[in-house]
């Protein structure tokens, strides 16, 4: 069930490979329709993974009330690939392109997680301690170096970091990219 504003509404629902039979109810109304998802049979795939220190348990920084442990994360960031994929495809459609996006991993390869847990060899202490483009570098080896060369080709990283923490500054709101940045481990 999802509610109309003007006219519209927006629904994600999962595909399968394939012919995808979709019936939608309003009243006494029914619309039949099928979808069709082609699996690319190009090897490219984008993966996407959750880093977490050494000596971390994998949470992820959020509201008291919400689940934030690792398996609530790993959930998270498969959902949020899949709208991305879903978003491409329709800016795609938009500029008369086609409904075309990039391949996730579990596209591809079914039995392969949404989202991988990684772990990492640094600790949130020496995490914290290093600059944006030093964790880039020292987590791109060590992802290359945790997979089969064959992936090197053919795997892009969609990677996220459980131990960031934002702390806002007491006495102003930050207005700014850097002035956040500067408030972030």
């Amino acid at each position: 069930s999802w509610p109309i504003r003007n006219g519209t509404f927006k629904a994600l629902v999962p595909l399968q490979a394939g012919s995808n039979h979709l019936s939608l109810h309003f009243f006494d109304d029914r619309l039949d329709f099928e979808l069709t998802l082609r699996v690319p049979s190009r090897p490219h795939f984008v993966r996407p993974v959750l880093i977490k220190a050494r000596d971390d348990d994998g949470c992820i920084q959020g509201p008291l009330q919400e689940d934030t442990s690792a398996k609530s994360a790993l959930h998270r960031i498969a959902l949020g690939a899949k709208i991305l994929q879903s978003f491409t495809a329709e800016k795609m459609h938009e500029h008369g392109l086609g409904r075309k996006t990039f391949a996730l991993e579990s596209d591809l390869y079914p039995q392969s997680p949404a989202c991988h847990l990684f772990t990492s060899q640094l600790t949130v202490s020496q995490a914290h301690g290093m600059s944006g483009g030093d964790l880039w570098l020292h987590f791109a080896k060590e992802l290359v170096s945790s997979r089969p060369p064959k992936d090197r080709e053919v795997c892009k990283w969609f990677a996220f970091m459980s131990f960031t923490r934002y702390q806002p500054p007491k006495s102003y709101v930050p207005k700014s990219h850097s002035e956040i940045m500067n408030s972030t481990k």
